[in-house]
């Protein structure tokens, strides 16, 4: 019908509205708050059998969730809303710490997220700007320099 067909259009152009936050925005968060991010990493470091830890629960692995004591919890919990961040999670292969500061969860198609990535090997490729890759349209996957070891990553599928 006319009315499911207006509902779904309205449904895609919400989802398409929701904007990236800038990288002069998520760098100047880091910036204002690096001994926060570097505490986190930290944290993380020394929790080296967690896969991840979201506000809610930790995981030792994509379906096994990991018995963390509550003050530790709460310790990344703190830290993730004080940063406004989502989670933090490993990357299998590489090691590097993904930090989720943004998703967006395509409705019918793709989706994108925004991360803060801790890598002591660089990532690649490399770019001087995210936010150009963000307004393409395109999917993309690059990574731009923001302190040693620190990196912001886009992830646009």
């Amino acid at each position: 019908t006319v009315f499911a067909g207006s509902i779904l259009l309205s449904l895609i152009l919400v989802d398409c509205g929701k904007s990236y936050p800038s990288d002069s925005l998520l760098e100047e968060r880091f910036h204002s708050h690096r001994a926060d991010f570097d505490r986190l990493a930290t944290l993380f470091k020394e929790d080296r059998n967690l896969s991840s830890v979201g506000s809610e629960a930790a995981w030792v692995s994509f379906n096994v969730k990991a018995n963390v004591q509550q003050p530790r919890l709460k310790a990344y919990r703190t830290l993730f809303d004080k940063l406004e961040l989502k989670s933090i999670g490993r990357g299998e292969k590489s090691g590097n710490f993904y930090i989720l500061a943004w998703k967006n969860d395509g409705f019918l198609m793709g989706g994108s997220s925004k991360l803060y990535i801790y890598a002591e090997t660089p990532p690649s490729p490399l770019v001087d700007s995210l936010d150009g890759l963000a307004s393409s349209g395109h999917d993309a996957y690059a990574f731009k320099k923001i302190a040693d070891n620190w990196y912001l990553h886009l992830d646009i599928w």
